[in-house]
């Protein structure tokens, strides 16, 4: 499930996205050819859930917006206390917190986050408890470095072949 999920972000981290939503087979075979994903990381890939994603309402908002990041790095440092309990006079501290965003959009003067899930879940309810906290700091954090309003936190799962939106 591990080597799958991987397989899955790799591909949508290397994916003409315009190539895959006319030819998902033709897009796998350059992504092949161009040595950005090996035969093997390809087969773990569910074409089928990756063709449902270049045709959901979710890609559609990716392919219109005025840009967008892919696998975008950060680090932004907050209160340890937000994230810890700690004795009051270490409660200020600053602890760094690293991430890479699956992908953000930029829509005029905001962005949304979107991460990418493959996680095998029944409901929606299971992957926001699991991931909202996460996502919250992503969107703090992103809404300083890149200096834009917050718009929207995007869970897409690969597993319901659904966008959740936080």
């Amino acid at each position: 499930a591990s080597e799958k999920g991987t397989a899955m972000h790799k591909f949508m981290q290397y994916v003409n996205y315009k190539n895959a939503e006319e030819d998902i087979e033709k897009e796998t075979e350059r992504l092949i050819t161009d040595e950005f994903l090996s035969e093997a990381e390809i087969k773990l890939c569910d074409k089928e859930k990756l063709s449902k994603f270049f045709e959901s309402e979710l890609y559609k908002r990716i392919a219109s917006a005025d840009e967008i990041k892919r696998e975008y790095a950060f680090m932004y440092g907050i209160s340890a206390n937000r994230i810890m309990e700690l004795e009051e006079k270490f409660s200020e501290e600053k602890v760094l917190i690293q991430g890479i965003a699956d992908c953000i959009i930029i829509e005029g003067d905001s962005f949304t986050v979107i991460d990418y899930k493959t996680d095998r879940v029944k409901t929606e309810e299971e992957l926001i408890s699991r991931y909202r906290t996460q996502l919250e700091l992503y969107k703090e954090a992103l809404s300083e470095k890149l200096g834009l309003l917050p718009k929207d936190i995007i869970i897409y799962s690969f597993q319901l072949e659904k966008a959740i939106i936080i």
